[in-house]
């Protein structure tokens, strides 16, 4: 064990006045700073915030009896300080997630979804790699609403955004694009990679049960897609949207349940 996890397994200050004097009384190794030399004096502080721990501030010095208890306490005060400016920032980016967030499902919102085509096309530009946009609509979705309840709505909006997420990486984009629509971006994907998406995610929804408030099954949800590829059949974001877009209508008005490319 080393210092280091001295600290956090106690999470408390360790303070190490002349380490050589110490040395066979402590459970660690001996320290190597910045030269090949052994630092004989080091102070330890976690950081905390309530009971969770954040991090430690340590400093070490060359010389034993370096630092005094005054050291101590200004090394402590910085970690409290330290741990209060993580904890804001943390919560901060916190909020700003969950603003960028559908209260429902939990992807992606419309404005966020937008720009992450955007980011992606602009990286596939600089990549020099693909980009596919998957627009998704679920087939005659107020029927749900209509004849179930919003309950049960709510549970098909939720249905859908799990066999999505079931068959994309972490690094691709889903978002609620308005209503029963959403759209999946697909960073670093051919035209024939995102079809093979599509196709997963159509019979992912094939074999999720669906009941009603009783517990009765009721009719699966299908869904009609959209498929766009950058820069196969776009330069630019918008136009990726747009065309993927009706890609999907396509889709709808050939009968649903059912895939479209662009072009």
């Amino acid at each position: 064990m080393g210092l280091i996890s001295l600290v956090i397994k106690n999470q408390k200050p360790v303070v190490i006045r002349h380490l050589t004097a110490e040395m066979d009384n402590l459970p660690i190794k001996r320290l190597i700073g910045g030269t090949n030399k052994p630092s004989e004096s080091w102070v330890g502080v976690p950081m905390m915030i309530g009971n969770e721990l954040l991090g430690l501030l340590a400093v070490a010095s060359y010389k034993p009896y370096a630092f005094d208890e005054e050291d101590v306490a200004l090394l402590n005060s910085i970690a409290g300080q330290a741990a209060i400016a993580l904890d804001n920032a943390r919560h901060h980016a916190q909020v700003e997630e969950q603003t960028r967030r559908d209260a429902l499902t939990g992807v992606y919102n419309h404005s966020h979804l937008l720009q992450s085509v955007a980011g992606y096309v602009a990286r596939g530009k600089n990549d020099n790699t693909p980009v596919s946009l998957i627009m998704l609509d679920i087939d005659l979705f107020k029927k749900y609403n209509d004849t179930y309840g919003h309950v049960v709505g709510d549970e098909v909006l939720r249905l859908i955004v799990q066999a999505i997420q079931t068959h994309i990486k972490r690094t691709d984009v889903v978002g609620r694009w308005g209503g029963e629509e959403f759209g999946i971006v697909l960073a670093d994907a051919t035209t024939e990679q995102a079809r093979a998406v599509a196709a997963r995610v159509r019979e992912t929804l094939a074999a999720l049960p669906l009941t009603d408030r009783a517990g009765k099954l009721i009719p699966k949800p299908t869904v009609s897609q959209g498929i766009a590829t950058f820069p196969d059949h776009a330069a630019d974001a918008e136009t990726l949207v747009d065309v993927a877009d009706r890609a999907l209508y396509r889709a709808k008005e050939q009968g649903r349940d059912q895939v479209r490319v662009a072009g």
